[in-house]
């Protein structure tokens, strides 16, 4: 596992707020926005240095992959 999905993964379980459904939904898709971050290149990227170009990155890529926008509004509140 890389260093930021792992950070990515104890923010999320650090921050309890919600449901048990909810707090695994949240470390999943925090989860997966650090290893679509990684896999884009982004190898060296600590959590306290993500900024709007990541952002612009993972939406990007989701547009690539022909997301629903309903879908990437609830995944950008989960980045907030």
């Amino acid at each position: 596992m890389h260093d930021l999905v792992y950070t990515l993964k104890r923010l999320a379980e650090r921050h309890r707020e919600g449901s048990f459904a909810t707090q695994a939904n949240r470390t999943h898709m925090l989860m997966l926005f650090g290893a679509q971050l990684v896999a884009s290149g982004y190898t060296q990227l600590k959590v306290s240095e993500l900024k709007g170009r990541h952002i612009n990155r993972l939406l990007a890529l989701w547009r690539e992959q022909g997301i629903a926008p309903g879908t990437v509004k609830n995944r950008l509140s989960v980045l907030r």
